[in-house]
């Protein structure tokens, strides 16, 4: 899929409706957060790589009974470096990274699998408009039709197989009308 697909097709309604499905759309928050995450993730599997450095102070007071209490305190410093000679935390920070990156495709396919639906339920909600506006049209054609057939029926041009047939017809685009306001 090219990037901007959705643009191709030149309707500025579309691509705000495709823009509030995204934005509202939970699970591709969802999706995006686990990027966040995978993101995260290789940064701190490549830290290891680094050297460990750490500091802590504490204090601790006692008091025994009728006893004046003891006071100590303590600080501390240490410095540590794994060296990757067999290549494992290499290895790990690779396959981190392979993590981020199928993450990230995950959540590009959900992104355009969600505009794809809803360009798509757009468009069948559009045909579905237009069938309804000419079913209607249809109506008030075979009423029309209905009344002339009538008036030659009065007049003896046709006989009541006419207006039966047109009856017929009528009532069959009335159903059709139903069937598109259901649709």
């Amino acid at each position: 899929v090219t990037n901007d697909w959705l643009k191709s097709f030149n309707d500025p309604r579309l691509d705000a409706i495709v823009a509030e499905a995204i934005a509202n759309n939970t699970d591709l928050r969802q999706a995006a957060a686990r990027v966040a995450i995978a993101q995260q993730g290789v940064k701190v599997v490549g830290s290891t790589l680094l050297p460990q450095i750490g500091a802590g102070v504490g204090a601790r007071r006692t008091d025994e009974e009728g006893e004046k209490g003891s006071n100590s305190s303590i600080a501390y410093g240490d410095v540590a470096w794994e060296l990757d000679v067999w290549g494992r935390l290499r290895a790990q920070r690779a396959a981190a990274a392979a993590e981020y990156e199928a993450t990230a495709l995950d959540y590009s396919y959900a992104r355009q699998s969600l505009a794809a639906l809803t360009a798509k339920s757009w468009y069948l909600t559009t045909e579905t408009r237009q069938l309804l506006a000419l079913t209607e049209e249809a109506v008030n054609i075979y009423t029309t039709l209905l009344d002339l057939v009538m008036i030659r029926r009065k007049a003896g041009k046709v006989s009541d197989l006419d207006v039966v047939n047109s009856r017929a017809d009528l009532k069959q685009a009335q159903s059709s009308v139903e069937a598109a306001r259901q649709s």
